[in-house]
């Protein structure tokens, strides 16, 4: 526990990456915004918490920060805190904490004069105090060295949303977790309040009309594509970050497909006959392993089709591919357990590494220990500290296919040197 500004108490947890929670002190009643799913420190200082006038209130940005075990339950047990939250991240909460629970909807959540909870599909909150005003949301909102990111989600109205976040005064950011080499806090500058705002005036921007959207109002797919010659790449999810990558190469027309990390199945399906090359990135849907779609996607590849399928997770075999392996003479999931850290390291040999010079190493900080067991017909192009394969690549029929598992994670930097060089290089083979 450490005061970090006036009224602002911090506590850690985490060595390579760290997350914070906060005490906030008001005469109306202390406040503890919690980033606490891997665990909490401020077990240990609840004399001292007391001492400072106890907990009125407890918060957290999403139901992934909820603490399990009973952290929540002491804090409640010990100051009469109810733990509060968005009312769509309750069932997560349920899951972790019995602790008594108030929600609140999608106008947020305003205590006396100085404190709000705004809806951007993740919660931000705002604290005003002695004339200064805290930010804290959770990582919706992050600084990086090249500027910053925001992770927002569908909301009934987001634009409204983020036009009450944009008129709101800042001065300090106090994020939920930090990386190694990222400020553990921030005190906002001219320049960085300028290029805050700017970030999200650009969110605020009507988005263009995506293809399904131009298929739904009747409008010509064929007459209003890519360049002409223009391949689609189509995906479940791409980050603002790996997009710009994609869109600086010029090989690809992008189409995020419906329903993110689940996708939509009828458009799914359908969009096999639309695009040249498919991207999933941490995908969580199921299918039996009957089901027409593995039979479907592997007819795409064979027919010319490109396909990168990616995830970081040490689990992902227990997830989408659980119907089956259909690219298994390329690569197969490992169901290693072990964590070998962050650094990768390239592999020579093959064109989708691209411009990238092998035995160059990286630090991936989204990678979480994934590895491959390559087929007879892959070419492993990265490998973890331990040796394991972590991107395979291989053809299958006039198609190719990449299994990755480092691909940063949309709130993290964009992509610099031998890992950007990576990426590019993939990108160009899977290219038609």
């Amino acid at each position: 526990m450490e005061k970090i500004l006036p009224g602002v108490y911090r506590f850690s947890v985490g060595k390579r990456r760290r997350s914070y929670s906060y005490l906030l002190l008001r005469k109306q009643g202390n406040l503890l915004v919690c980033h606490a799913n891997r665990g909490s420190s401020v077990v240990d200082f609840l004399d001292e918490v007391e001492d400072l006038g106890g907990i009125a209130w407890q918060f957290v940005c999403e139901g992934a920060d909820a603490a399990g075990g009973e952290l929540h339950e002491q804090l409640y047990d010990r100051f009469g805190c109810m733990l509060s939250c968005h009312e769509r991240d309750r069932k997560k909460v349920a899951k972790k904490t019995a602790c008594p629970v108030s929600e609140f909807g999608e106008d947020g959540l305003a205590l006396d004069r100085d404190f709000r909870a705004l809806d951007i599909g993740h919660t931000v909150f705002h604290w005003r105090n002695r004339g200064k005003h805290f930010l804290l949301p959770g990582h919706a909102i992050e600084l990086h060295d090249d500027g910053w990111g925001l992770h927002t989600h569908p909301v009934a109205d987001l634009r409204t949303s983020l036009a009450a976040l944009a008129d709101l005064p800042v001065d300090y950011l106090l994020p939920g977790r930090t990386a190694p080499r990222e400020e553990e806090y921030h005190t906002f500058t001219d320049r960085s309040r300028r290029d805050y705002h700017q970030a999200l005036q650009e969110r605020l921007r009507p988005p263009k009309k995506g293809l399904q959207g131009r298929r739904q109002s009747g409008e010509s797919v064929e007459e209003d594509g890519p360049e002409p010659g223009l391949p689609w790449l189509f995906s479940n999810y791409i980050s603002p970050h790996l997009a710009s990558v994609i869109e600086a190469l010029g090989l690809f027309g992008v189409q995020t497909m419906p329903g993110g990390a689940t996708g939509k199945i009828d458009f799914l399906l359908n969009s096999l006959a639309l695009a040249d090359c498919f991207f999933f990135h941490d995908f969580k849907r199921e299918f039996a392993p009957t089901h027409e779609f593995w039979n479907l996607l592997r007819e795409h590849v064979a027919k010319g089709g490109t396909l990168l399928i990616n995830d970081a997770r040490r689990l992902v075999n227990d997830r989408w591919i659980a119907g089956g392996h259909p690219f298994a003479e390329i690569a197969v999931w490992s169901r290693s357990d072990e964590d070998p850290g962050t650094e990768l390291t390239l592999c020579g040999g093959h064109p989708a590494i691209g411009e990238a010079p092998p035995e160059a190493r990286f630090h991936s900080e989204f990678y979480r220990g994934m590895s491959l067991e390559p087929g007879e017909g892959g070419s492993v192009l990265v490998r973890n500290a331990s040796g394991r394969p972590v991107v395979v690549a291989g053809e299958v029929g006039t198609g190719r296919v990449v299994f990755g598992g480092f691909f940063y994670h949309p709130h993290r930097a964009p992509v610099r040197g031998a890992e950007r060089q990576l990426v590019e290089g993939i990108f160009c083979w899977l290219a038609p």
